[in-house]
């Protein structure tokens, strides 16, 4: 499914990396007045003209079989009332769009009544990631990206799982790239289970604290700062070109100001 320009409903208040609302790339730069073709996937910079629909992924599911699932999880659809949106509704079910070859990982979001609110995409998928999640199962161990978007196809959330060996850790950003916490794997054998951190060790990991790189730019500034990977060598170059008034891209989700 794909909806109309997401961003008629999506204008960041100033100058900056974005998690791109079209869905083409990991960040796009917006100038203060207007998205511009200066794109970045995993520190890499490239151009792709701003405009277009915005992908928002669909698995077509039964509205009984949303709310199945919903009585299965020992829950009663309409014992509380909603929202509507994504941070609005007590219940959520997330379905994963079934593929016969799975290049990229996407989903979709339910209500409670089984009206689809929102999806989760993969962005910033490489022809090599690509190739090596058909040929093999060695993409789990790589670094991967999701969007989480409403039912425009505007990004709210955006998820990180840097590469892994045993355990997953996700980091979890809002629209502006601002770090609000982690997701955790807690075990490995038998069935996976995910928790969330104390709020305080995910506070330090974020480097927020120590100046890292859960640090945010200055909202007073017209052009954004460096931006730096906390942990060069992992997935991003140490630096790349700018597009025109920016010093360097980095990871939009974890910043650091240099």
């Amino acid at each position: 499914m794909s909806t109309d320009d997401p961003t008629s409903t999506y204008q960041p208040g100033g100058p900056g990396w974005y998690p791109d609302p079209f869905g083409r790339a990991e960040a796009r730069y917006h100038d203060g007045q207007a998205w511009t073709d200066q794109v970045a996937s995993h520190g890499r910079p490239a151009t792709d003209r701003p405009g277009g629909r915005s992908k928002v992924p669909t698995v077509h599911r039964a509205t009984e079989k949303v709310q199945r699932e919903v009585s299965r999880a020992s829950m009663t659809a309409g014992a509380v009332t909603g929202g509507g949106t994504l941070f609005s509704e007590p219940i959520l079910v997330v379905n994963q769009k079934a593929k016969l070859i799975e290049l990229h990982n996407e989903y979709a979001v339910y209500d409670q009544h089984g009206t689809q609110i929102g999806a989760v995409r993969q962005v910033a998928q490489s022809k090599g990631k690509k190739l090596v999640r058909l040929l093999s199962g060695a993409d789990q161990f790589l670094t991967h990206k999701l969007q989480i978007v409403d039912a425009s196809g505007v990004p709210v959330l955006v998820l990180t799982r840097p590469a892994k060996l045993l355990k997953s850790r996700f980091t979890v950003a809002d629209r502006h790239g601002q770090p609000l916490g982690e997701i955790v794997q807690e075990n490995v054998i038998g069935k996976i289970h995910f928790g969330l951190p104390p709020a305080a060790d995910a506070w330090e990991r974020s480097g927020a604290r120590t100046g890292g790189p859960g640090t945010s730019p200055s909202p007073t500034r017209t052009e954004p700062r460096s931006l730096a990977s906390p942990r060069p060598g992992k997935g991003w170059p140490r630096r790349c070109s700018p597009p025109r008034t920016t010093t360097s891209c980095r990871s939009p989700a974890r910043w650091r100001t240099r």
